[in-house]
């Protein structure tokens, strides 16, 4: 028997006029959710019976390039990918490997594509001496219940090569306009409940949504004495607004300088949250750490008007 078949993760692309390539896609996984129909016969132990009651996958991916996404998907409401939209559709690819080599050129990789679908971002998190992560989710759906909503071919060209431009790590949080000593971790989760649906017994989920978003951010710090400002009641968010940072890294230097529009600002809005204390404690002779959490809402702008939970920019200098 001989073994000639492996692959690695590839791109993903936005399909559409002016195509959108994930050029710094790390993790992807693909979980299938097939929901088999099981029935035994009467008066035997085993299965004698079995079909495909339903399948929704989704697929699971990270990327480090979070100014680029950022532009692309709005982390409140996400993104349609249909005939109608701007992107008509999504190629996810995986690359095949050469046996004794690097990777098999020519036309011969797998691709998986769905031509209607929901991306959303999950998170945003990064940590002190780390890069900057964007976890997303992608919900394919079926146009008309019966087509599947994911199809899978091989054989397939690579995409040009991309070269990766842009990358992040931890900024400064100012919580109510004051900056956070001894900050070492910032993590967003966008906590977006998504939902697949089908109808009138279809096979294939027909229409995805978002039920909820409920964004929450957590931060970590050496500096307990914040315990002292937040502690047990909460604080609530104060007429200055609260910003997060992500600071942009220099190609084949440091850091992008404070003064330069690159960085990413992430704002709670002034009287629009709440803070609290998530946890306090430490072990041994290592450094103690805290934990806060920043819970914001919407609020009113005029009228019926509401002012959104977060909002954001990719192109902020930092104070």
């Amino acid at each position: 028997m001989s073994f000639n078949n492996k692959y690695m993760k590839g791109p993903i692309r936005l399909l559409g006029a002016s195509p959108f390539t994930f050029n710094q896609n790390g993790n992807i996984q693909v979980p299938h959710n097939i929901e088999l129909a099981i029935n035994r016969g009467s008066g035997s132990i085993y299965p004698g019976w079995v079909g495909n009651m339903t399948g929704k996958p989704t697929v699971q991916c990270e990327t480090t390039e979070l100014a680029r996404v950022l532009g692309t998907i709005n982390p409140l409401s996400g993104l349609s990918i249909s005939s109608t939209d701007t992107y008509t559709g999504a190629d996810f690819y995986f690359m095949k490997r050469q046996k004794a080599g690097t990777l098999v050129s020519g036309s011969t990789n797998l691709k998986l594509t769905t031509s209607a679908a929901m991306a959303v971002i999950k998170s945003i998190s990064a940590d002190q001496d780390k890069e900057a992560k964007m976890s997303l989710e992608f919900y394919p759906y079926s146009t008309n219940g019966t087509t599947a909503q994911l199809s899978y071919t091989t054989n397939n060209a690579a995409l040009q090569s991309v070269i990766p431009s842009e990358k992040f790590t931890l900024g400064p949080v100012l919580l109510n306009g004051t900056e956070i000593d001894g900050l070492i971790g910032v993590s967003i989760d966008f906590a977006v409940v998504a939902k697949l649906d089908g109808s009138s017994g279809a096979l294939w989920p027909e229409w995805t949504g978002i039920e909820s978003v409920t964004p929450k951010i957590t931060f970590k710090t050496r500096d307990l004495s914040l315990a002292s400002t937040v502690a047990l009641l909460g604080l609530a968010q104060g007429a200055t607004q609260t910003d997060i940072y992500f600071r942009k890294l220099a190609l084949g230097g440091g850091r992008t300088a404070n003064v330069t529009t690159e960085h990413i600002r992430v704002r709670v809005n002034a009287s629009q949250g709440m803070h609290v204390i998530d946890s306090l404690g430490g072990s041994e002779v290592a450094d103690a750490e805290g934990s806060f959490i920043i819970q914001p809402h919407e609020g009113w702008i005029a009228g019926p008007t509401l002012a959104p939970v977060l909002s954001f920019s990719v192109a902020a200098a930092i104070p």
